[in-house]
C-alpha cells in the first residue's frame, strides 16, 4: 500500500470534521442514546417534558438558521426527530407490557410464586451446559399454580436444571431437546435478588436488560410434549458448538478445555477459578470471553485466506460477512460480538464499493442498530464497556496517532511550510517513531533542490537495526522490518491500552471495584498470545474434521499455557491491581464529571493542528489547559479515592448493619471514630475445603464474600477493616472471610474458641497467609473504639481452648453507644443462654440479633425477658432450608415483648441501625421500613 505524502493529509482547520454532514451516524447514535436516557428519567410525565425539550431544541435550531446553511438546519431537525423517536421507542417498550406478561402476573399475584409452578413453553435458546447443571430459556405459553388450572402467559424465563443425581443427567441426555421443542416442567421463579444489600446486584434490572421476565430453578421432571426442529440454522450452529465442547473435553485437561470454551465460544461455566482470577487481576479477563477483538481477528483471518484464492471483492466480502455472522450467532450474540459483527459488515460493504469507511460512522451505525432493536442494551454493562472502549480508540487514540505521524514525517513543502507547533519532547517522540532517514536520503538524491533537516538521531539508529539491506532491495515488505517499527507498535499499543483504561475508569470502579495498572502492559502481550491461540485452535478443529489431530492437540495445549503464562508473569498482586469503592446516588456526578473532562481532552486533541500556521496564543489558552488537566486529574482521583466523609454516618453516630447473606450472619460495625469491624461474613452452606492439589480444577464462581459482603463494604466507602471477628467455626459465619481478606487490608482477626475444624483451619490459614494476627477472645474482654464500648460476654475462659466447635461456644458481643446497646449473639442455644443469665452479665439491650437465626433451640423465654429488646433482627433468608426463623420463636417475641419490632434480612434486606447515643433509627434496604 502506497503511503500518501504528508501534504495530502488534512492539516488545516478543516481536519476537525465532526459535522453532521460528514458523520451523520455518529451523531444519530448520540441522539438515540439521549432519547433512551430521557425516557428513563422523564417517564412520569412524558408528553409534557417531551414537548418542552423538543420545542426548546427546535427554537434553538431556528435561531441558528440565520448563521448556518439550510443543510445544518435540516440536520438539527433530523437529530430532534431521531431523539424523540428513540425516546418514545424506549418508553413504549417499558410501558407496553401486556397484562398477561409474566412480570405483571408475578406483581399482581406474588403468593402464587411462593412455591413451584408448572410451566409450559417452547425452548427459545440452545441449552448452555455447565458443571453438574444445564441452563436454558423457555418462551412461555401457559402457567399453572398448585391446585389451579393453567392460564395463558407471555414472556421468557431463564431456568437452571441441577443434576443432583447422575440419573437426571442421563434423562436430559436422552431427552436432548432441539430449538422450538415444547416442554412442560415445574420450577420456582423469582424476579428479586437473592441477597439485597447496599451496592448489591439488581436482579430485576438485569432481567429487564436481558429481555427475560424471571429466573428460576427446575424442581421436577422435564417432559417434552413436542419435538423441535433439527434443520434450522440456529439448531445446526448450536449442535456444532456442543460438539466442539465435547471435542475439547475429550482432548484436554479440564482447566485448558474450560479456558478454550470461554475464549473461543463464550461459555464461562467451565472456567477455572485460579486462572480466572489471574485474568481479572491483570485486566485481561475480557480476552477470556468473546469480545470484538475475536470477531475482528476472525474476519481478518478469513479475508486473508480468501485473498490467496480469489481476487473477487464480492466473493471475499460475502464470505467474510457470512462466517462472522455465523460465529456471532453460535457464541450467543452478546453486545460486544454484535457490535463488532455490524461494524465489520459495514466495513466490508464499504470496501466492496471502493469506499474508505469512516470509523466514527461505523461505530455509530453499530450503536444505532443495537439500540433500535433493544433500547435496554444501553443499560447493559457489556454494551457500555465495549462501546466505551471502541469510542476511546476511534475518537481518541486514532486522531492522536495520526497527528504524531504528521509531526514525525514533517518536511517543508508548499502545503506544510511551518515546523510542527508542539513541545520539544512530543516532536522528538514523533520523530523517533515515524521519521525515516533512509527514505529522506533517497528522496534528496532525485530532488531538484536538496536540503538538510535536524531530526532526532534515535530515528536513524532504530531504523538501522533490522533485516539486511539486500533483503530490503529484493522484497518490498522487508523495508519495514526494523527496530523502529517494533518500537512504534509498542508505543501505539501502550497509548491505546492506557487511553481505554482511562476512558473506562468510572465503569471499572462502578461495576468491578477494580483498577489494574498492570493491564497497560499485560494487554499487549496477552493480545498477541490470544491471536496465536485462535489460530492454533482453528488448526485443531480443521485437524479434527480431516483427521491427524495429534500435532494440533499438542500445539493448542502449548499455546494455551503460553496464553495463561503471560498473565501469570504479570500477576504481581496488589501492586498491579487494587480494589476501590464505588459511588452511587448523588455522588455519581463524579463519574459524569470525569467523563466530561475526558471529553474535553478528546475535543482538544481533535482540534489540535500541529502544522497549521503559528498564531499568537489566545488569552487564557494555557490556563484553560491547566484547568482541564486539574479537572480531569481531580475527578479521576475522586473516582479512585472518594473521601470517607461521603459514606460515614453523621459525626458521633454508630452505624450497625446486619447484611443479608442468606442462611448466615454478617454484621458491619462502623464506629464514630472512623474504624470498622466485620463480625462474621456469611458463606455457602454447602462449603467444601479447597482441593489439596493446586492444579485441580475448581469452578469459577464468585462467592458471598466477593459479590455480597465485599460489594456492600465498598458501597459504604470502606477500603480497610480495623478488625474481623469470627464468632464460631461454622461455614455460614466465617467461610466468606477468605474473599474479604483478599479485598481489604485488615488489622486484627478475633475469634472465640480455637478449634481443629476444617472450616476454622482453612480460615486460620487464610489470615496467616495475609499476615493478620489472630487473637482469641473470652468473657470480660473490653475494647473501646472512640465513644463506643465493645464487651465480650461469652464464651467463658476455659482451659481447653482446642475443643470441638459448637454453637454454644459462639462469641457474644455487647456494643454500647451512649444509652443504646446492641447484643450480637452468634449461634448460641439454650445452654449458653442459661449460662449467660447465671453469669450475672448485663443482657438488656435495645437491638438483639436473634440467636441462631431464630431456631427453636434458642431464644428461650427466660433469655427473651433478660434481654428485653425493642428491635429484634433474624438473620435468615426468606425461604430458609431449616425453617428459620421458627414460627414459635417469632410468636414468643411478639407475645412476651408487646410493641417489639421484628426484622428479617431475607425479607427486609440489609437492616441498618444508627444511633448517636440518644436517638435510634432503623431502615430496611429492600422493604423500605423505617423507624422512627
Amino acid at each position: 500500500m502506497t503511503r500518501l505524502p504528508v501534504e495530502n493529509l488534512m492539516v488545516g482547520p478543516k481536519s476537525f470534521q465532526l459535522h453532521f454532514q460528514r458523520r451523520p451516524l455518529w451523531w444519530t447514535a448520540w441522539a438515540t442514546a439521549l432519547g433512551i436516557v430521557l425516557a428513563q428519567w422523564l417517564a412520569a410525565a412524558p408528553v409534557f417534558w417531551g414537548g418542552i425539550c423538543a420545542a426548546g431544541l427546535c427554537l434553538w435550531g431556528g435561531l441558528r438558521l440565520r448563521r448556518c446553511s439550510s443543510l445544518g438546519g435540516t440536520c438539527l431537525g433530523l437529530l430532534v426527530v431521531v431523539w424523540a423517536a428513540a425516546w418514545w421507542e424506549a418508553h413504549h417498550q417499558r410501558k407496553a407490557a401486556a397484562p398477561d406478561r409474566l412480570r405483571n402476573v408475578m406483581t399482581v399475584h406474588p403468593a402464587w410464586f411462593e412455591e413451584a409452578v408448572t410451566l409450559t413453553g417452547r425452548l427459545a435458546g440452545w441449552p448452555e451446559p455447565a458443571p453438574r447443571r444445564i441452563g436454558f430459556e423457555l418462551e412461555l405459553e401457559s402457567l399453572a399454580v398448585p391446585g389451579g388450572s393453567a392460564q395463558a402467559v407471555q414472556g421468557r424465563v431463564r431456568l437452571t436444571l441441577v443434576f443432583s443425581e447422575e440419573q437426571k443427567a442421563r434423562e436430559w441426555e436422552r431427552l436432548h431437546p432441539f430449538l422450538g421443542a415444547r416442554l412442560r416442567l415445574e420450577a420456582r421463579l423469582t424476579r428479586t435478588a437473592r441477597y439485597q444489600n447496599p451496592g448489591g446486584f439488581e436482579y430485576s434490572e438485569y432481567l429487564e436488560v436481558e429481555g427475560v421476565e424471571a429466573g428460576g430453578l427446575v424442581t421436577g421432571d422435564v417432559i417434552q410434549l413436542a419435538p423441535g426442529t433439527e434443520t434450522g440454522v440456529r439448531s445446526r450452529l448450536g449442535m456444532l458448538r456442543l460438539r466442539a465442547f465435547q471435542c475439547l473435553e475429550r482432548d484436554y485437561e479440564p482447566r485448558v478445555a474450560g479456558m478454550l470454551m470461554a475464549a473461543m465460544f463464550g461459555s464461562r461455566s467451565f472456567l477455572d477459578a485460579g486462572w480466572a482470577e489471574r485474568f481479572r487481576s491483570t485486566n485481561t479477563f475480557h480476552l477470556l470471553v468473546i469480545s470484538g477483538s475475536h470477531v475482528v481477528l476472525l474476519g481478518w483471518a478469513v479475508a486473508g485466506l480468501l485473498g490467496w484464492v480469489t481476487r473477487q471483492r464480492a466473493a471475499v466480502a460475502g464470505m467474510v460477512v457470512a462466517v462472522v455472522w455465523a460465529y456471532t450467532f453460535m457464541v450467543g450474540g452478546d453486545a460486544p460480538v454484535m457490535r463488532a459483527a455490524i461494524g465489520l459488515t459495514v466495513w466490508q460493504v464499504a470496501r466492496f464499493w471502493y469506499r474508505s469507511p469512516d470509523p466514527l460512522n461505523t461505530v455509530g451505525c453499530a450503536v444505532c442498530v443495537l439500540l433500535w432493536v433493544d433500547p435496554a442494551q444501553l443499560l447493559h454493562p457489556g454494551f457500555q464497556l465495549t462501546v466505551g472502549a471502541v469510542v476511546a480508540l476511534v475518537a481518541g487514540v486514532a486522531p492522536l496517532v495520526q497527528k504524531l505521524e504528521i509531526i514525525g514525517r514533517w518536511r517543508p513543502t508548499r502545503a506544510t511550510p511551518y515546523p510542527p507547533n508542539c513541545v520539544a519532547w512530543v516532536r522528538g517522540l514523533a520523530e523517533i517513531l515515524y521519521w525515516s532517514p533512509s527514505a529522506f536520503a533517497a528522496e534528496m538524491q532525485v530532488a531538484p533542490v536538496t536540503y538538510r533537516l535536524e531530526k532526532n538521531a534515535w530515528a536513524g539508529k532504530l531504523e538501522r537495526f533490522g533485516v539486511p539491506s539486500s533483503w530490503r532491495k529484493r522484497w518490498s515488505w522487508a523495508a519495514a522490518c526494523h527496530l523502529q517499527t517494533v518500537v512504534r507498535w509498542i508505543v501505539v499499543l501502550l497509548l491505546a491500552s492506557g487511553t481505554v483504561q482511562l476512558a473506562l475508569l468510572p465503569l471499572s470502579a462502578f461495576y468491578f471495584n477494580r483498577v489494574a495498572p498492570v493491564g497497560l502492559v499485560t494487554n499487549l502481550v496477552a493480545e498477541v498470545a490470544m491471536g496465536l491461540l485462535m489460530v492454533a485452535t482453528g488448526f485443531y478443529f480443521a485437524a479434527v474434521m480431516w483427521g491427524g489431530k495429534t500435532l494440533a492437540v499438542w500445539l493448542v495445549a502449548k499455546t494455551a499455557w503460553l496464553f495463561v503464562g503471560t498473565t501469570g508473569f504479570f500477576h504481581i498482586g496488589k501492586w498491579g491491581s487494587w480494589r476501590v469503592p464505588h459511588l452511587s446516588g448523588t455522588f455519581l456526578w463524579v463519574y459524569v464529571a470525569f467523563a466530561l473532562g475526558m471529553g474535553v481532552w478528546w475535543y482538544l486533541v481533535n482540534r489540535w493542528q500541529p502544522l497549521a500556521p503559528v498564531r499568537p496564543p489566545r488569552r487564557g489558552t494555557r490556563w484553560t489547559l491547566v484547568l482541564v488537566l486539574a479537572w480531569t486529574g481531580g475527578t479521576g482521583w475522586l473516582v479512585l479515592n472518594p473521601p470517607q466523609q461521603w459514606f460515614r454516618p453523621a459525626p458521633g453516630t454508630l452505624r450497625v448493619t446486619f447484611l443479608d447473606v442468606g442462611q448466615g450472619d454478617a454484621t458491619l460495625l462502623e464506629f464514630p471514630s472512623g474504624e470498622s469491624i466485620l463480625v462474621d461474613s456469611g458463606g455457602r452452606r454447602e462449603w467444601q475445603p479447597p482441593p489439596a492439589n493446586a492444579t485441580a480444577f475448581q469452578e469459577d464462581t464468585l462467592g458471598i464474600g466477593e459479590r455480597v459482603v465485599s460489594r456492600a463494604l465498598w458501597a459504604r466507602g470502606i477500603r480497610h477493616l480495623t478488625a474481623i471477628v469470627g464468632t464460631h467455626a461454622d461455614a455460614d459465619h466465617i467461610q466468606a472471610f477468605g474473599e474479604v481478606v483478599k479485598n481489604f487490608p485488615i488489622g486484627t482477626a478475633y475469634c472465640g474458641r480455637v478449634t481443629a475444624d476444617a472450616v476454622f483451619a482453612n480460615w486460620k490459614q487464610t489470615i496467616d497467609r495475609a499476615g493478620i494476627p489472630l487473637v482469641p477472645l473470652t468473657a470480660g474482654k473490653r475494647m473501646r473504639f472512640g465513644s463506643t464500648l465493645v464487651e465480650v460476654l461469652a464464651p467463658a475462659a476455659q482451659s481447653d481452648l482446642n475443643g470441638v466447635s459448637d454453637n454454644d461456644a459462639s462469641l457474644v458481643l455487647a456494643v454500647r453507644q451512649g444509652a443504646h446497646r446492641f447484643l450480637l449473639t452468634g449461634d448460641i442455644e439454650k445452654q449458653a443462654e442459661t449460662e449467660l443469665r447465671l453469669s450475672g452479665a448485663d443482657l438488656r439491650c435495645d437491638v438483639l440479633k436473634a440467636p441462631h437465626h431464630g431456631s427453636h433451640s434458642s431464644s428461650t423465654s427466660e433469655f427473651v425477658l433478660a434481654t428485653h429488646p425493642v428491635q429484634v433482627v433474624f438473620c435468615a433468608p426468606r425461604k430458609s432450608p431449616y425453617g428459620h426463623p421458627h414460627a414459635d420463636v417469632v410468636a414468643r417475641y411478639q407475645q412476651m415483648l408487646p410493641g417489639v419490632q421484628l426484622w428479617q434480612t431475607g425479607i427486609d434486606g440489609a437492616v441498618t441501625f444508627e444511633t448517636d447515643g440518644e436517638r435510634l433509627q432503623a431502615v430496611g434496604f429492600a422493604s423500605g421500613r423505617r423507624i422512627p
